[in-house]
């Protein structure tokens, strides 16, 4: 459901829904809200590692 609201960047919506779902334990959630915090998408781009993440690959 979240994934949607992301689309749609509906973060205030789908931002609450991604966390329950990552702490959870989805894979797929911690790496979609990995990815929100690396854009800055709905939440505050948070860049300490995003340097080694873009060299690394």
């Amino acid at each position: 459901m979240y994934k949607q609201l992301l689309r749609e960047k509906r973060y205030d919506e789908a931002l609450p829904l991604l966390r329950a779902a990552a702490e959870g334990g989805s894979a797929e959630a911690q790496y979609d809200l990995g990815y929100a915090y690396y854009m800055g998408e709905g939440v505050a781009r948070l860049c300490g590692g995003c340097e080694m993440v873009s060299s690394s690959s």
